[in-house]
């Protein structure tokens, strides 16, 4: 992937990387493929009117582990970005890179195998499966894993003892589980795939304010020791001094900077 930044935060994150031109600043190759690229991305639902499209972003990208908050009001698009990353909504226009893999050029079946292998979700009501154990709601999402079913259980057992629910939890069904509980479920379930990415659509939304910082911390640090990348979207004005990087859906909206995309096309 290529990308467009001023000299001097290139040579601050990026030292060493093969410099191949200068126009106003500097165009670099990443020696390691980013786990999230959106490059000229437009999407507008059908009927919206006006011209200006309900989600719009020139660039925007995650380094593998990386960890970024993505802010704003409700209804300014955060979770109908979410859903075109994960390819659930088709974008008018743009790309959307999953370790590098186009998303929005798959058809529908490839599109939901690249989802099952490479992201993770974490829902805004958690979207468990009720009737189900907490284990079972983990070993459902190892079905699109390449680990053998044999292995399924162990590794949800794991999952979720490294998260903090004891075996009497995980055998009961997520119905009697507390909310803190369902969370951690949700978190394995995320995670069970080894994903690149994991997305998190207002993870705190149901939580009082303690028991939104711990979600976080959990969310954050489950993501940063499985090395997967983590765009959490909210409202949440206590969030962004959770996170080390944080940045507003208008910031990086129609008016931002134009960049250096994958194709190498500048604007």
């Amino acid at each position: 992937m290529r990308r467009y930044f001023d000299l001097r935060r290139a040579s601050a994150l990026y030292a060493g990387t093969r410099v191949e031109a200068f126009v106003g600043g500097v165009y670099y190759t990443p020696a390691v493929t980013d786990a999230l690229s959106i490059c000229d991305l437009t999407f507008r639902f059908p009927g919206t009117p006006g011209e200006t499209p309900t989600v719009g972003i020139p660039a925007l990208s995650l380094a593998p582990g990386e960890q970024l908050l993505l802010t704003g009001p409700s209804g300014c698009g955060k979770s109908t970005l979410l859903s075109l990353i994960a390819g659930l909504l088709t974008a008018d226009a743009g790309t959307i890179s999953i370790a590098g893999e186009n998303i929005q050029a798959l058809g529908s079946a490839a599109r939901d195998r690249l989802r099952g292998r490479r992201i993770g979700m974490v829902f805004q009501t958690f979207n468990l499966l009720h009737g189900f154990t907490a284990a079972e709601n983990v070993m459902l999402a190892l079905m699109f894993s390449d680990l053998q079913p044999r292995a399924h259980r162990e590794r949800a057992t794991q999952l979720l003892s490294t998260l903090g629910l004891d075996q009497a939890h995980q055998t009961r069904r997520v119905d009697r589980l507390s909310v803190g509980q369902q969370q951690r479920v949700a978190v394995a379930r995320a995670l069970a795939c080894s994903p690149t990415l994991v997305l998190a659509d207002e993870p705190t939304a149901s939580l009082d304010p303690d028991n939104a910082a711990a979600a976080v911390g959990l969310l954050r640090s489950a993501c940063s020791s499985a090395n997967a990348a983590l765009l959490c979207v909210s409202h949440d004005p206590a969030l962004p001094a959770l996170f080390p990087r944080h940045v507003s859906m208008q910031e990086i909206g129609p008016g931002a900077a134009s960049t250096v995309c994958a194709d190498g096309g500048a604007r």
